[in-house]
C-alpha cells in the first residue's frame, strides 16, 4: 500500500493582503493536521508578504493566470507527495468551522485509498437564499484518483479563470461514468465577497433560467463540444 502524506488544503490568492491572513489562521485555529498551500496568482498588492508571516507553504506564480491556472499550479505540486486528500479554498473566508473543515479533508480520504475518483461539493451552496448554481461554488475537496484524471485530461487548459468550477463539473458530468460527485451536509464556508454581494438568484435545477442569464454559455457550449469529441477518459487508469 502506498504511503499517503497528509491532507493538503489549496487556496488560490490574487490581491488578497486583506483576508488571506484571516482565512489562514481560521484554519490553523481548527487544530487540524493539514498543510496549506497559498498560491499566489501573480498579486501586486502584499498577498505574498502576509502568506509568508504566517509560515505556510507558499506559491508565487509569476503573473496572473486565473484560478484555475493556480489551482493547476498547487496540483501540480502536490501531487508527486501523494497527499491523501486535496481541498480548494478560498481566500477571503469569514469562517471555517473545525467539524465543517474535517468533513471536507477527509470524505475523499476513503475515496483515495480505494482508488476511486470523487469530487465534494457542499450543498449547503445550493440551499442557500438565492439558489448558486454549482459553477459558482469554490470549495471542494478530491481524492487523489479524481485530480490525477483531471491533470491527464486533455482539456484542462480550457479552464481559464473563473470557469474552473464549471470545467470540473462539466468533467463530471460526460465520466460520470467512472468518477462520482457528492454533496456534503453542514459545511457552511462563507467568502466575504460572496457575503457582500448575496447569493446569485439563479436556480441551479432550473437549466432554462441558467441559460438565459448568459453566464458561461458559450463557454458551456465550447466545452460541452470538446469533451464530446475527446472521450479518451474512459481508457485512462489511475
Amino acid at each position: 500500500m502506498l504511503n499517503y502524506s497528509k491532507p493538503v488544503i489549496i487556496i488560490p490568492a490574487w490581491n488578497e493582503e486583506d483576508n488571506i491572513g484571516r482565512t489562514i489562521d481560521l484554519i490553523k485555529a481548527t487544530g487540524l493536521d493539514v498543510h496549506i498551500i497559498v498560491v499566489n496568482d501573480g498579486s501586486t498588492d502584499k498577498t505574498s508578504e502576509v502568506v509568508k508571516s504566517k509560515e505556510v507553504e507558499l506559491i508565487d506564480l509569476p503573473r496572473n493566470y486565473g484560478k484555475a491556472g493556480a489551482f493547476f499550479a498547487g496540483i501540480r505540486n502536490v501531487l508527486p507527495r501523494l497527499p491523501i486528500s486535496v481541498a480548494i479554498l478560498d481566500a477571503d473566508l469569514l469562517d471555517v468551522p473545525k467539524e465543517s473543515l474535517k468533513e471536507l479533508i477527509e470524505l475523499p480520504q476513503k475515496d483515495t485509498l480505494s482508488r476511486n475518483p470523487k469530487m465534494y461539493v457542499p450543498k449547503h451552496y445550493l440551499e442557500s437564499t438565492g439558489i448558486c448554481p454549482l459553477a459558482f461554488i469554490g470549495i471542494r475537496s478530491f481524492s487523489i484518483p479524481f485530480l490525477y484524471l483531471v491533470m491527464r485530461s486533455r482539456i484542462k487548459s480550457w479552464a481559464k479563470g473563473y470557469s474552473l468550477e464549471l470545467f470540473l463539473d462539466y468533467f463530471y458530468e460526460y465520466n460520470r461514468a467512472f468518477v462520482e460527485r457528492e454533496y456534503i451536509e453542514n459545511v457552511p464556508f462563507k467568502g466575504l465577497e460572496e457575503f457582500r454581494r448575496g447569493t446569485p438568484q439563479v436556480d441551479v435545477r432550473d437549466k432554462k433560467q441558467f441559460d438565459e442569464t448568459g453566464y458561461f454559455v458559450n463557454k458551456r457550449k465550447k466545452l460541452e463540444d470538446k469533451l464530446k469529441r475527446q472521450r479518451v477518459y474512459r481508457n485512462l487508469r489511475v
